[in-house]
């Protein structure tokens, strides 16, 4: 058994009744063995990149986790998949790129923003995608920029992501931010943004329940517009005492205060 083989086994979607596949268990007996070296490893690695030949979405997956798992680093590694992704003909696939882009993260030294930046056709059309990407690139680093990136891609009548897409990343979004003091301020602005009122609320109502911050009552619902009503002034007279004044409408529709 080789990675290579573990790999197309998963692929094929063979497992156990307890969902554990071939891969798993390789990935567990290379880590634990006293054979297994870094170099070795490395080279397993670079034997399943190049044997993806059709660049499919499940193999670059499996290989990140192979390099997760095992803790590779290697520079070499890191540059090789940063050639194939320097071309969009090499790999297509956004979710392709997603996964190879987080397996050169894991092997280098990470993504840095300008790199995610460049990858423009997933931000249009897997947004959801990118902003994991664009969040593992700043990390805890600059919460300013991170609610800034949000903002490009939800702000505006047509945004390029869902406040439905946004709010089932609110968990990922809150690991950006250093303190829930942070999230609770930058999720403010970001909400503020969103065009869709019942998209704001919704948002909020769900960062509610995660860090128990209540700020829908400091972005609220617009206000609701009831019809006017209209009545008219009986033509009896009446009287209502009221301490020592009396308050009495005449015929004419008047009010007068006699004492």
């Amino acid at each position: 058994m080789n990675l290579i083989e573990s790999i197309q086994s998963a692929v094929n979607g063979e497992e156990d009744r307890a969902g554990i596949t071939l891969f798993d268990v390789y990935l567990s007996e290379v880590q634990t063995s006293n054979d297994s070296d870094a170099r070795l490893r490395v080279r397993e690695i670079e034997g399943a990149i190049e044997a993806n030949t059709a660049q499919n979405v499940e193999w670059w997956y499996f290989i990140d986790r192979a390099i997760r798992y095992w803790s590779v680093h290697d520079y070499r590694l890191a540059e090789q998949i940063k050639v194939m992704l320097s071309s969009e003909d090499n790999i297509e696939s956004d979710k392709a790129r997603y996964y190879a882009l987080r397996a050169q993260a894991a092997a280098g030294d990470g993504l840095l923003p300008k790199d995610i930046r460049n990858e423009s056709k997933m931000r249009a059309s897997s947004p959801s995608l990118w902003l994991d990407l664009m969040l593992e690139a700043y990390g805890k680093g600059n919460p300013a920029a991170i609610t800034e990136v949000i903002l490009e891609l939800i702000g505006g009548a047509a945004p390029i992501m869902s406040w439905q897409q946004l709010r089932a990343k609110l968990s990922e979004v809150r690991k950006a931010y250093s303190s829930v003091p942070e999230f609770r301020e930058n999720i403010r602005k970001i909400a503020s943004q969103i065009e869709n009122n019942e998209g704001r609320m919704e948002l909020l109502k769900a960062v509610d329940r995660r860090v128990g911050a209540i700020l829908t009552e400091i972005i609220p619902a617009p206000p609701e517009i009831r019809p006017r009503r209209t009545f008219s002034i009986p033509r009896k007279i009446f009287d209502q005492e009221k301490k020592l004044n009396r308050r009495i409408v005449l015929p004419g529709g008047q009010l007068e205060m006699v004492g």
